[in-house]
């Protein structure tokens, strides 16, 4: 998602702006050595992050987003608290490193207690796109980062619900084993600074018109 999401849409850009170099992108949802890898830099979500690397974040901090079709509501309601989720048809991740199932995280607005509901459901994927197609054609919910999930909930193609149980937390980081960073790895950490900025710009942008009427629907 990460190279989906904050390195291939400004690929271009970046190759453009430093022609010079050249980019090996290696994808992975594991726990990874980026130094075992033979990588220059690597990115992962900050809670994920060792005490022992330097890290940047390049983005804003993000959310948890439980998302369906505005049709898959029409036909078995809308949760109103995790706990409810137990009615739901509900699409499950399975990472590639481990072989474990997502467990979906909310927090206690009033405890702060952050929790974990196992969900159940029709579909498991070990694809983060798929599990996204699979909502789109209303098989059920899923819960995903927020900005992976944003243009279809501006464009009316999904919905968000339990909001309120989903805290903000440290998105993601580009991180690196040693604050000697080669001039290489300087070039791409201020490029996806850049990056972070619109991205925070766009977070904060107000939403379309359409999105406003589906949410009053």
């Amino acid at each position: 998602m990460a190279a989906r999401e904050l390195l291939e849409p400004h690929l271009a850009e970046f190759l453009a702006r430093y022609p010079k170099l050249a980019v090996e992108l290696v994808m992975d949802d594991g726990l990874s050595n980026i130094i075992a890898a033979g990588c220059d830099v690597g990115i992962r979500i900050g809670e994920r992050l060792s005490e022992h690397v330097v890290a940047v974040p390049i983005t804003p901090m993000l959310e948890m987003a439980v998302v369906a079709t505005p049709a898959y509501f029409a036909r078995h309601g809308r949760p109103s608290t995790p706990a409810d989720l137990a009615r739901h048809n509900c699409i499950t991740y399975r990472q590639n490193s481990g072989g474990s199932l997502f467990a979906w995280e909310f927090t206690d607005a009033s405890s702060k207690r952050d929790f974990t509901v196992e969900t159940r459901g029709s579909l498991i994927t070990n694809d983060d796109e798929g599990m996204l197609r699979a909502a789109l054609h209303g098989l059920g919910l899923i819960q995903h980062i927020d900005f992976a999930v944003r243009r279809h909930l501006e464009e009316g193609r999904l919905e968000r619900v339990l909001k309120p149980w989903c805290s903000p937390f440290p998105g993601f980081y580009l991180y690196v084993p040693s604050r000697e960073m080669p001039l290489k790895v300087r070039a791409l950490r201020d490029f996806l600074l850049e990056k972070r900025d619109d991205l925070k710009s766009s977070v904060n942008a107000p939403r379309r018109a359409r999105s406003s009427q589906s949410r009053r629907r």
